[in-house]
């Protein structure tokens, strides 16, 4: 059963984190190189050549933030919403990450190709490949620990995250440590809790109907599902309240859930890194 966690009048009083903006850099990063071909693979094997890259991807555009220090630090790649690059993915999660001790990296997926809010017609598998563009970059970097990287994804961003944890895409020794999907459809972790190729947690609230596969899931030694309650669809986002996304869904900021959402995100990063 998903855990519900509940916070007093006192809490929330306490709780709103201040927005302070964490301290970023725009930079460009591929995204992720199309992986070669099985043949290709089993050819450079025979040959006992290196298995080649593939075909390159585009020039993305990100958010990076550093924590104080030399590190080399964990990081995390932080993919936004149907509504693209928001307060909550270039501020409010970054400076509460960063604050944690975390580098972050906040991938303008739609910002790069010039597009608006869903549905502009992206294909899902391009924001997968901005991902592990995101990943490979971050594990290049001097300051970054290439073993410590972990992906958060926020609706759109979160089915991603879930893709990932479900499938095997690519060979490479890089990969994601972890990963944490915020209010993203569960439908891809259906069957395969089991057997999931990093641990995940699925944050979610009580009256969104887009994570209703999210509650059918079966939580194991991988896998944590969180439901928040009396929270909607977007709950960490303030300029979505009284808003309708392009599937109808309500959604509604809440201080309560945003508090609860990152403690729970705070514990299960100490949890992984």
């Amino acid at each position: 059963m998903p855990h519900h966690y509940f916070l007093g009048a006192l809490i929330v009083s306490a709780l709103l984190l201040a927005h302070g903006l964490a301290r970023a850099e725009t930079i460009t990063f591929e995204s992720g190189a199309k992986p070669p071909s099985p043949f290709q693979v089993r050819l450079a094997k025979k040959q006992g050549k290196p298995i080649p890259r593939g075909a390159p991807g585009l020039t993305v555009k990100a958010e990076l933030a550093r924590p104080d220090g030399a590190g080399p630090h964990a990081a995390i790649v932080i993919l936004h919403t149907c509504g693209g690059i928001m307060r909550h993915t270039s501020d409010d999660w970054p400076a509460f990450l960063t604050k944690l001790g975390y580098a972050t990296m906040t991938v303008d997926t739609f910002g790069s190709r010039r597009l608006g809010p869903c549905p502009n017609g992206l294909k899902p598998t391009t924001m997968l490949d901005d991902a592990f563009g995101a990943l490979d970059f971050l594990a290049g970097q001097p300051f970054i620990d290439a073993k410590r990287i972990a992906v958060i994804g926020f609706s759109i961003g979160g089915i991603v995250v879930n893709e990932i944890a479900a499938t095997e895409h690519r060979i490479s020794d890089i990969q994601f440590r972890a990963g944490m999907s915020f209010y993203g459809n569960c439908q891809t972790l259906l069957g395969v809790e089991h057997q999931l190729h990093m641990p995940i947690i699925e944050i979610f609230g009580e009256h969104d109907p887009e994570t209703a596969d999210c509650r059918k899931l079966s939580p194991g030694s991988r896998l944590m599902v969180t439901e928040l309650p009396d929270a909607y669809h977007r709950f960490d986002v303030e300029e979505s309240t009284g808003r309708k996304n392009a599937l109808g869904t309500v959604m509604r900021y809440s201080a309560e859930a945003t508090f609860h959402a990152r403690a729970i995100a705070k514990g299960f990063l100490a949890r992984y890194f």
